[in-house]
């Protein structure tokens, strides 16, 4: 029973010993030289006390296919992994969800819209971590400050719809004089389809009706866009 005992204080001691290394490489040096797991392990390090952290990050990656994918994941598919509890899902999921807040307050700290780049920078942080195609509706006052920026589709990776009637009734709502539209194309390809433009057009007319301007339609691939303003084609 001793024996027993003392393999369990040193297996400990090499455990915490191990944690702590960690700690201590990542405050002299960031994350330069840690792989992917590695990342995810010292992650895991604040939800799960007594594990071996290591073989969990590894099973997370192997399950998902990457560290982005693990990063996309949902609560419940992360679950899905062994040992991963909810506590530790929602971990995951509170530094996805806060990365992409600190995105979207450094893209246009000012919250006014100058420029179709100052709109594809927002807009881009604003499409982190979707892996759907959706689309978002940024409401603009006669300044072009943002008064609001919120999602208004949400659909399959393949398309989405926008409801042009529901988009208008927002910019009625929020009193808005201007209001970008953008959509993402989880392909990763940034031209405009045919639908796309048809799709322009209709968004145009309907909001005219209203006396509100469209002012751009900006479509996010990744971290790169395109600007149908600047492309002529509103």
């Amino acid at each position: 029973m001793e024996v027993k005992d003392k393999q369990g204080v040193e297996s400990k001691d090499c455990h915490n010993g191990h944690r702590q290394r960690m700690k201590q490489r990542f405050a002299e040096t960031g994350l330069m030289g840690f792989s992917d797991h590695n990342v995810l392990e010292m992650l895991l390090f604040y939800a799960i006390p007594r594990k071996d952290t290591n073989l969990i990050a590894h099973e997370l990656i192997n399950y998902f296919g990457s560290y982005a994918a693990v990063l996309e994941a949902s609560r419940e598919g992360l679950m899905q992994v062994n040992g991963i509890s909810e506590h530790t899902a929602t971990l995951i999921s509170l530094v996805t969800q806060m990365n992409k807040r600190y995105l979207e307050c450094k893209s246009v700290e000012s919250k006014r819209i100058s420029s179709s780049e100052e709109a594809g920078k927002y807009l881009v942080a604003k499409f982190a971590y979707e892996t759907n195609e959706c689309a978002f509706a940024m409401l603009l006052d006669e300044k072009m400050r943002i008064l609001s920026c919120q999602k208004i589709s949400q659909g399959v990776v393949n398309g989405t719809e926008i409801s042009i009637r529901a988009l208008c009734e927002l910019a009625l709502k929020f009193r808005a004089k201007g209001v970008i539209i953008s959509h993402n194309h989880p392909s990763g390809v940034l031209l405009p389809s045919a639908e796309d433009e048809q799709c322009t057009q209709a968004i145009k007319n309907a909001l005219k009706v209203i006396d509100v301007n469209l002012c751009d339609h900006v479509i996010v691939a990744g971290e790169k866009y395109i600007s149908l303003n600047a492309y002529g084609m509103i």
